[in-house]
């Protein structure tokens, strides 16, 4: 992995603060709909014996990698084919997206994360996103790093973010992970024609003939990994 000042380019990049983007999941050509997602990174001493000259990021979708390319102010240029974005500073970012669809995403992360000790300096996984509903799999693992005590955010860093929001990317205390997008929960009902005359059905018609879908807000969270 590049050296690059990973507390920097978390909050520029918007992946510390959610408390602003709140919005549905989309606009993707592999999206899973609403979900949480989290980004992980390698972290290396501060002096490393030995970096490579890319930043690997994994991802299910282009989502993450969309708003990286258009709000990351550190972009210089994006490949055509859009597989790499490289920095100001000459770090090029490579993307590896496997659509979620049969496990699919996992799977390959999986393997990567197993290699990660023998893969070639540029080959290793830096950063990589998953989902709230399997977000503990892959933080309460030696792959993730503490945000703050191996990457440096602090507190003020972290304080826009919702509770929740750190509490699934914690474990022991530690958080191993920043969202950088949620969507916010909904109920919905479904009414039969005659049975429910008004507009706005009583809690009691609704009850009776339909149902009542209760959904929590949900998280994308970021998790960095080791890459030695």
């Amino acid at each position: 992995m590049r050296k690059i000042s990973r507390r920097n380019f978390l909050l520029a990049s918007g992946a510390v603060t959610i408390s602003a983007a709140l919005s549905a999941c989309g606009g993707s050509s592999s999206s899973t709909g609403a979900a949480s997602s989290a980004a992980a990174s390698s972290a290396a001493s501060d002096a490393p014996a030995a970096q490579g000259k890319v930043l690997n990021i994994w991802c299910w979708n282009d989502e993450f990698q969309g708003r990286f390319n258009n709000y990351y102010p550190e972009v210089a240029s994006i490949a055509e084919d859009k597989s790499t974005t490289t920095l100001k500073d000459g770090t090029v970012v490579k993307w590896t997206i496997n659509a979620n669809e049969n496990n699919n995403y996992q799977n390959k992360l999986d393997e990567a994360l197993l290699n990660q000790d023998s893969a070639a300096d540029d080959d290793k996984v830096d950063i990589f996103l998953i989902e709230a509903d399997y977000a503990l799999k892959y933080v309460d693992s030696d792959y993730a790093l503490d945000v703050k005590a191996d990457i440096g955010l602090t507190d003020a860093d972290l304080a826009g973010q919702y509770q929740y929001t750190k509490d699934i990317v914690s474990v022991d205390g530690s958080q191993r992970g920043t969202t950088w997008q949620a969507t916010p929960g909904l109920f919905a009902y479904r009414r039969r024609r005659g049975d429910c005359p008004s507009r706005t059905p009583t809690s009691h018609c609704i009850k009776e003939i339909g149902w009542l879908l209760p959904s929590l807000p949900f998280t994308l969270p970021i998790v960095w990994t080791v890459s030695g």
